[in-house]
């Protein structure tokens, strides 16, 4: 379509090199950034065509970085009727979560330069990346972009912009167990969606990273405690923090304080995730099962390098509505396990801080 005017990843990568260059004229720092870019296509989506493969490899080992665009492609009607290279789309299930085998060859040519690699995957729905996690630098998941995709890609590939986007579905890895769908109960083992999973999925519900790192701390009145204190120590040491619904209550509020302890300024995710610990929250087989754990708030605070701001989220009782046991929708009275950060709970590991905990017994 002549009217489209998509910008690819590689468009939006040169112009803003054009762009840089523009701007260089007695700064040698922008000269430096402004270098050139080389591309090869590699491969086709799909399909066993390895004929690009040498030239991938010959421009990647004469780069500094290596940008690898890989994904897949959507359609509304599946081969042979379809397009040739067609992975997924509304009328037809993926066979695999992974990359198409051509590509993952590609990435493996790639990685045996040993230059930093920056993945950038596009497709509509999860990909499994236990290999890429692996091996290359950094994954960007830019899922299908739009008509400026390249552009943002670019701004965020050269820190003009600091990544602050958070998952909306959980990226699983080859390991974990399968995901059937004859039966559609939400709590079978090992769970549909990050409020039932009985595993640890790759990068889960909620995950995303940034330029900086982000600290948290409770307020001079808070009920929370510090970050670092386990699910158990909270059930069993407290602080309990009553919440009077039977007396009209009809909402609770988390206040924290964000510290951007990096050196970018950045967007933070806040994420305010409940689990009911209550036994009156036990379910038999029968019933209708209780999430595990359930996003109920969040907010995005934008936070200056070196500075700290503080947030308070609200969450209405009407939201914390669960299946009692008499099969009506309606707050459950007991005690709940409130976990506020900029991740998921189980995604609380490694670079990324643990979340502040805390508890309140809804009566």
């Amino acid at each position: 379509d002549p009217s489209c005017k998509l910008v690819t990843p590689y468009q939006g990568v040169k112009e803003h090199l054009k762009a840089l260059k523009k701007r260089s004229r007695g700064s040698r720092k922008a000269r430096d950034g402004a270098a050139g870019v080389l591309y090869a296509k590699g491969c086709d989506i799909s399909g066993d065509d390895t004929s690009g493969f040498a030239e991938a490899v010959k421009v990647a080992e004469e780069a500094d970085v290596v940008i690898a665009v890989l994904g897949l492609s959507t359609c509304n009607t599946p081969p042979p009727k379809g397009p040739k290279y067609c992975q997924e789309g509304e009328s037809h299930d993926r066979r695999v979560l992974g990359l198409p085998p051509i590509q993952q060859a590609l990435l493996k040519q790639l990685v045996a330069t040993k230059q930093p690699i920056v993945l950038v995957v596009m497709s509509g729905g999860p990909v499994v990346l236990d290999y890429a996690t692996a091996v290359v630098h950094a994954i960007i998941q830019a899922w299908y972009p739009g008509e400026e995709g390249g552009t943002a890609l670019a701004e965020i590939l050269y820190g003009l912009r600091s990544p602050s986007g958070r998952l909306p579905v959980s990226l699983p890895s080859d390991l974990d167990p399968p995901q059937g769908y004859l039966d559609m109960r939400m709590n079978r083992p090992p769970g549909k969606t990050y409020r039932y999973f009985t595993f640890q999925p790759l990068y889960p519900f909620g995950f995303g990273l940034s330029y900086t790192k982000f600290s948290y701390q409770t307020t001079a009145n808070s009920w929370f405690v510090s970050s670092g204190v386990s699910r158990e120590e909270v059930l069993t040491k407290g602080p309990r923090h009553l919440v009077r619904h039977s007396e009209g209550q009809t909402a609770v509020q988390i206040s924290l304080v964000v510290s951007n302890v990096g050196s970018v300024d950045s967007h933070d995710v806040l994420q305010l995730y409940m689990s009911c610990a209550s036994p009156s929250c036990a379910r038999p087989e029968q019933w209708m099962s209780i999430p595990k754990q359930e996003l109920k708030a969040f907010q995005k605070v934008w936070v200056p390098a070196g500075k700290s701001v503080t947030v308070t989220l609200t969450v209405e009782l009407k939201d914390v509505r669960l299946f009692s046991e008499r099969g009506f929708y309606e707050v459950i009275k007991g005690e709940y396990i409130v976990e506020v950060g900029g991740c998921p709970p189980m995604a609380s590991a490694g670079p990324l801080p643990p979340p502040l905990r805390g508890l309140i017994v809804i009566d």
